[in-house]
This record gives C-alpha cells, structure tokens and sequence, in this order.
C-alpha cells in the first residue's frame, strides 16, 4: 500500500512537471500589426487574451507554409511593378530636365522665337510635370500597398481577406478622388457611387458674393457668384492641354440699384506669353455677343485691364466689364447665347460659349 502512494505521488509530480514545462514554453510575443499573440512550442499561434493559455482553446490559427510561400511570391510582383513605376518616374524626370533646358533656351532667345513655339514649349514641359506628378502617386500606392500585404502575411484567411477588401475599397475611393482623370468625379452621398459632373452637370445654384453699397458709387451692388463662361485650346494645342485649356474664361452679372446691371468676365490664358500674343484689354473694346437666333448684341468694355499674371493659377489674368442696357437685358433673357467675340489689343478672337443658358440662369437669381 505504501508502495503504491509513493507512486501515484511521482506520478502526479510528473504529470504537474509537464504541465509547467507546457506553460512555460509558451511565449508571449507581438506580431506585425502590433497585437499580442501567444507562440505554443509546437509552432501554432492564437491572439493573447485571459484565455488564451486554455489547452482547449479553439481559437488556433497554423500557417501552411505553402500559403505563406504564395502570399510572399505575390507580394513580389508588386515589389516589381514599383520598381518598374520607379526606372518609368527617372526616365520622365530626365525629360522634365531636357524641356525646361528648351524652355529657357527659347526665353533667352524670345525676341526670335514665335509665340506659337513658346506656348508649345511651355505646354510640353506642363505635360512632363504632370506625368511626373501621377507616376509619383502611382509609386506611393505601390509602396503602401507592398507594405500591406506584408502585413497580412500569416493573418488568418477569412480574416485577411476582409481585411484587404476594407483596405483596397478605401484606396479605390482616394486614387478616384485624387485621379487627375478623374477630377470631375463627385462621390454620391446615398449610395457611395461617383457621378461625372461634366456629363450630368446639377443645376447652379443662385449665390451672391456680394450684397452691399458700391464703394464708387454707394448704390446698392449685388454681385453673382461667376460661373464658367467659355473655354478654348487651339486643335495642335489639345494633346498638351489634357486637364486644363490654354484660354478659360468665368463670367458673371452684377446689379446697381436703379436697374444698372453689367457683364463681367474674368479670362485666363495659361500661357507666360499672354502679353505678346494678345496684348492688353483696353478700355472702350468691343465685345460681339451672338446668340442662337443669330442676333449679335455689341457691348462696350469700359475698364482697361493689361493683364495680371498668377503663378498658383499659371496663368495671365484679364479682367473686364461691359454694361448691359434694357435692350440687351431682354434681348439676352429671351434667347440663348451662341458665341463671343473678344477684342484685345493685339488679337481678336472669337469663341463659342458652351453655357448656352448662361444669361437666362443669371438674370433669374437677379429676379
């Protein structure tokens, strides 16, 4: 009998032995995403919570090794697509570099070179900038996107996949929003798909952006919000005007107490050489309005502007006001402009107004 108690007592020692050895060669460490986990000498893993030490803890995720291997090939391709973003992003600097040597050259040299060829030299190099500025945030999304995947290298596979989707829905919503392709793109609120403003353009609302006396004048002003009245770029210009046009111009109505209303226009030309190739904007020009009917409505401009040049917009900015009389107001609410003629001091363009109904919005928000 005293034999068998002393055995049973090695026996429960044992068996208390194993138990601790077990536990003690459990390790607490922190994975990739920074959560604890709790690594079992048998190379198994589970997250680190109260019960984690628990034998029966059915929470247990094994890597396959043969999964593993896949999910660090594919992180590979992507690895290889950012180094091939990268040698395409050095190549394209390098052209940037080559078109401002050519662009300076030609300013050095300005008095003999056409204003065509400058607009064009400056219209490549805008065009390199921009390619630049893509592949860059290309390379950036390549780079988050490897570090990712890394990350979710021994996650879980239902768990994973989750996670990727969440990660690449949310990437998706940002490369739309910051595409430059896709600029006119508004995310709609109801069901989180993106609408073309450009195809189904919403109805302008009626905005002032001044309500108050004239500061000349001291009559009551009110001053519509401008909106975009026409833009332009010559057909051996497109290919280097993708994202923006070489003339943009933004129109709006103003109104004077005793029913003095005027035309103003702001117009941007995208080029440092506006002055040579258009001139000023003198005072006293005229402006052809051709509307739909082919009635043509000649207003006069009585601000002399010779243009302003803005670096955040890249552009040369001339500004002008023409007077509307009680003929032209009705003439302008009952029919659809067509075409503007515009006189500068140097040039005389004509250019069709795409915002057919431009006047008739206009005077409705004045109403």
């Amino acid at each position: 009998m005293k034999n068998c108690l002393v055995t049973r007592f090695f026996q429960i020692l044992f068996l208390l032995g194993a138990a601790t050895a077990t536990i003690v060669a459990q390790e607490v460490t922190v994975n990739e995403q920074g959560r604890r986990i709790v690594v079992y000498p048998d190379g198994t893993w589970s997250y680190f919570e109260e019960d984690s030490l628990r034998a029966n803890d059915n929470r247990l995720y094994e890597p396959d090794a043969l999964m593993v291997e896949e999910r660090q090939a594919e992180i590979k391709i992507f690895q290889s697509e950012a180094n091939r973003l990268l040698l395409e992003l050095i190549q394209i600097r390098l052209q940037g570099a080559e078109k401002r040597l050519e662009l300076d050259s030609l300013r050095q040299n300005k008095a003999l070179v056409s204003t065509e060829k400058m607009i064009l030299a400056e219209a490549q190099l805008s065009d390199v900038l921009k390619k630049e500025a893509s592949l860059e945030r290309q390379l950036e999304s390549k780079k988050a996107k490897i570090q990712f995947y890394e990350s979710m290298v021994y996650v879980p596979g239902e768990i994973r996949a989750k996670k990727i989707k969440e990660w690449e829905d949310e990437m998706a919503d940002e490369n739309a929003v910051g595409n430059a392709d896709n600029q006119f793109l508004v995310k709609n609120k109801t069901d989180s798909s993106f609408v073309d403003v450009i195809l189904n353009p919403p109805k302008p609302p009626c905005r002032f952006i001044y309500e108050g006396p004239d500061p000349q004048t001291g009559q009551q002003r009110r001053d519509l919000e401008p909106n975009l009245f026409f833009n332009y770029t010559a057909k051996d210009l497109e290919t280097h005007f993708k994202y923006n046009d070489l003339v943009t111009c933004e129109a709006n109505l103003t109104a004077l107490t005793g029913g003095y209303q005027f035309l103003n226009l702001e117009i941007a030309i995208a080029s440092k050489n506006a002055p040579q190739l258009f001139g000023l904007f003198p005072a006293g020009s005229l402006a052809d309005l051709t509307l739909l009917d082919g009635s043509v409505i000649r207003v006069l401009n009585q601000r002399q502007d010779s243009g302003n040049w803005q670096p955040s917009r890249n552009a040369y900015i001339y500004k002008c006001s023409f007077p509307l009389g009680k003929k032209e107001e009705k003439m302008l609410r009952e029919s659809e402009i067509d075409k503007i003629k515009l006189r500068w001091s140097r040039a005389e363009e004509e250019f069709e107004v795409y915002e057919l109904d431009f006047f008739i919005r206009q005077f409705q928000c004045l109403d």
